[in-house]
């Protein structure tokens, strides 16, 4: 066979290789493409072709990020929702999580025709992971207004707005440092957190906006910070300023590391005379300093009476249901707490007056020294007609004095009951009485001290003296009134 005959010989051997390639390419494609549209049709969420590694890589990124981004979601967020699988393409754009209470920028692929899948991948591959490298950089450190700045951060800030404004900036959660969880209640949680400027301990009342779908629930929130506000006294909690988030509505109140009295007594149980007499006595002051300001708190209890940390003095709390009220006004809300209700709340016929308070002390004096309530049913018929019947075991372990007082506020008739002046002037704190003469709340004399560590902070001298003066409950007041507090 001449050498010419066998090139022809062998270029048709490889032209007929490369048909039979091109055939067996094509039919895989072709199944390729079945497969792919019977997942597609039979899970509409799943993407055009195969997921690759860098894909999820970026998911992985995304789910860890929003883990640490949001520390109010972690402490009060109900709701955890995981971000929809999207198909992906050539085209990007960014969007945000569609998660609660999160605003975290992740990166969306919008999803392209099947006939330009395979042209320019490559160019779109390199485009793609360098947009996902410079997301992924950017989410290292986040410009969350959920996270608290470090303090130059927040100085520099404060420095350089009061250069071309004459007003404080609206204080925000970048302020303070969340650090746990302290208790529930009926429209949010109450969180622990540090006051980043003065690295003071305050507790934060956060209010879910979506608990206040009525406008009584709205009301009773603004009328919570204002009795706050009003009331100026040592044995009551104080309010340092309040703000709202797009989410939540937050008050920031001082901190009571002791607890609430009904934990202190299920750690060590009732208590000696003595140091009934000694908290009781603080409480009668507490709620007369509420009373003078024509507020009745209807909600008394041990769980609403908070203790410092050496367990020696109280901070009256929850003034959630609390109402101004007038002479001779006539109430007929029947709320809070059953074992701690009056007689004429549960009869409901309507009352007037302090007396329903009254009651609700006498149940918290005589559960202080028995460690339990007088009052108690099988269910809350029974406890209500235990209470019509106003019979109880009277305590005859403790003094005559303290049974005598312990009586007059469980008195059934509102009339015959014992007002809290003539509480206070009883003769069982006789023994005490000199300790404690006054109520008081702060030293009027402005705190020049408190003053210039302020000024420090970025704020201006004249605007850190008005505010003060004038208890705007803003940023500023809030660190004055820590540091005069510490």
């Amino acid at each position: 066979m001449s050498s010419k005959l066998f090139n022809v010989k062998l270029f048709q051997h490889r032209k007929l290789s490369l048909n039979i390639k091109k055939t067996i390419f094509t039919k895989k494609l072709q199944d390729a493409a079945e497969n792919i549209s019977k997942r597609s049709k039979s899970n509409k969420s799943s993407p055009d072709i195969a997921e690759p590694t860098w894909v999820r890589k970026l998911y992985d990124i995304r789910k860890s990020v929003s883990k640490d981004l949001s520390p109010v979601e972690k402490y009060v967020g109900s709701e955890k929702s995981t971000p929809q699988k999207r198909k992906f393409s050539k085209v990007l754009n960014t969007n945000r999580l569609q998660k609660r209470n999160s605003d975290i920028p992740v990166i969306i692929l919008k999803p392209c025709s099947s006939r330009n899948k395979s042209k320019d991948s490559l160019i779109v591959h390199k485009k793609t992971v360098s947009c996902i490298t410079a997301r992924a950089k950017s989410l290292e450190k986040p410009n969350d207004p959920l996270l608290p700045k470090p303090k130059d951060e927040l100085i520099r800030f404060n420095i350089m707005h009061f250069k071309t404004n004459d007003f404080e900036v609206a204080t925000t959660l970048q302020y303070y440092q969340i650090i746990e969880h302290l208790g529930q209640g009926s429209f949010g949680k109450v969180l622990l957190a540090i006051q980043i400027l003065t690295n003071a301990h305050v507790a934060l009342k956060v209010i879910e906006k979506s608990y206040l779908k009525s406008e009584s629930s709205r009301r009773k929130v603004i009328q919570e910070i204002r009795i706050l506000k009003r009331i100026q006294s040592s044995y009551v909690i104080k309010i340092y300023e309040y703000f709202e988030t797009t989410d939540y509505i937050i008050l920031v109140m001082e901190y009571m590391p002791g607890g609430d009295l009904l934990k202190h007594l299920q750690q060590i149980g009732p208590l000696p005379e003595i140091l009934c007499k000694e908290l009781f006595f603080q409480i009668l002051q507490g709620v007369k300093s509420i009373h003078s300001n024509s507020i009745l708190h209807r909600d008394l209890k041990l769980d609403n009476i908070l203790l410092d940390k050496f367990k020696k003095s109280i901070k009256i709390c929850d003034f959630g249901v609390s109402k101004f009220i007038k002479a001779k006004e006539i109430i007929n809300e029947q709320c809070g707490t059953p074992a701690y209700l009056a007689p004429e709340l549960i009869l409901g016929a309507g009352y007037s007056g302090y007396a329903s308070d009254i009651w609700s002390l006498g149940i918290i004096l005589y559960a202080l020294f028995c460690g339990t309530v007088p009052f108690r049913g099988r269910d809350l018929i029974g406890l209500h007609k235990c209470i019509l019947a106003g019979k109880y075991e009277v305590p005859k372990k403790g003094s005559m004095d303290m049974q005598d007082i312990i009586c007059k506020m469980l008195e059934l008739v509102p009339s015959k009951r014992i007002c809290l002046d003539d509480a206070i002037r009883h003769c069982w704190f006789d023994e005490i009485r000199g300790e404690r003469v006054k109520d008081y709340y702060q030293n009027k004399m402005l705190n020049e001290t408190a003053v210039r560590m302020i000024e420090t902070f970025g704020y201006p001298r004249d605007y850190i003296i008005k505010t003060i003066k004038e208890k705007n409950l803003g940023h500023i007041f809030a660190l004055y009134s820590c540091i005069v507090d510490d």
